[in-house]
């Protein structure tokens, strides 16, 4: 739902005649923008009178990460061996040799 505020009497009958329903405050737009808790988007007068400037202010929310400790947790059994593994490696005596008649 959108929420007019104007600060002068002619921006809060122009807020009337769209068909919305101002809120007169005093005070600076800008400022008020700012230090609203909300997103807001300004429209105020430039210098020349003619033409309009729309400021959109965008609160940005900090989101904080949660901080997680971690424990270390005791160690229920011990691992043997390589891996895990129970067993010891066996390794290949050198391979025997056969007489090259064998081989055929």
């Amino acid at each position: 739902m959108t929420r007019w505020v104007s600060f002068d009497e002619s921006a809060a009958d122009a807020v009337r005649n769209a068909g919305g329903q101002p809120t007169l405050r005093s005070g600076d737009a800008l400022a008020t923008a700012l230090r609203a808790p909300g997103n807001s988007v300004v429209i105020m007068p430039t210098r020349d009178g003619q033409q309009a400037a729309i400021l959109s202010v965008i609160k940005r929310e900090r989101v904080v990460a949660p901080v997680i400790e971690f424990t270390k947790s005791a160690r229920i059994g011990q691992a043997t061996g390589f891996l895990g593994l129970t067993d010891e490696p066996e390794f290949d005596d050198d391979p025997v040799k056969k007489p090259w008649w064998k081989k055929w």
